[in-house]
Parts: structure tokens; sequence; C-alpha cells
């Protein structure tokens, strides 16, 4: 699993008025067939290379957070909307009420081929509480 926290939320691999870049530092570790990665001052899209190189044929994305992609309410788009937005082709698992009040489970969660994570993680957009 890789995680992106909400330290990611607003691109914090840049600081001050100038946004001059941040050094970015993560680590790398395999527990019981998990790949775990810590990150400090990193974006999603940074880290979308390394799970592609160790994900197997598909990943899913149990949950997203963004403000980025607001409806109409101030809440976050659901990431099935998103990944249409952004022309990500994916299965869309509806969990509906029973992942509510859950965390870290979205009513949805998306599985799609490996090779499109980059896409979807394009940089054009800020996610945070990100399990793939």
């Amino acid at each position: 699993m890789i995680e992106v926290r909400q330290q990611g939320a607003f691109s914090v691999n840049s600081v001050g008025m100038e946004r001059r870049p941040f050094p970015l530092s993560f680590s790398v570790r395999e527990a019981e067939g998990l790949w775990r990665v810590r990150a400090g001052a990193a974006q999603a899209g940074e880290l979308a290379d390394l799970l592609v190189s160790v994900a197997n044929d598909a990943v899913a994305v149990v949950s997203l957070e963004t403000n980025s992609y607001l409806d109409e309410d101030w809440h976050p788009a659901r990431p099935s909307l998103i990944a249409a937005e952004l022309g990500v082709p994916c299965t869309v698992h509806s969990l509906g009420s029973w992942a509510v009040g859950t965390n870290g489970l979205a009513e949805e969660f998306l599985v799609m081929d490996r090779d499109l994570l980059p896409r979807l993680l394009d940089g054009s957009w800020s996610p945070y509480e990100l399990p793939l």
C-alpha cells in the first residue's frame, strides 16, 4: 500500500512565495507482501512510478480526498467522477452505506490497470488521504 496523507494535500513540495522546490525524501520497505513508503514533501504523482514498478496487473484506489474536485456542496467529488474527468478508464465498485464512517474507505473504490496510475496522478490536481 502506498498512502499519501494530508500533508501532501496542497503541493507541499515547494516552499515560500516563490514556490522554490523542497527536497523530497522517502523510504521504501516491504513488509508481508506490502510496500510501505514514508515520504516527506511528496505529491502523489511523484510516487506513481514507484507503485507502477512494484504493482501487479491492477491498482485499487481505496479512498481519495481532494480539494481540487468539489461538487456543488463543496464536498470532494467521487473518485469515479475524477477518473472520468481525467479520462482514466477503470472499474468502479460501490460499497455504499457499508463504508460510511469507516476511516480510509470511500463509498466506492476504483480498480485500474497499473499503467494508468500516472494518468490519474498527473500533477494537475492535489489528492490526499490516498490509499492505493
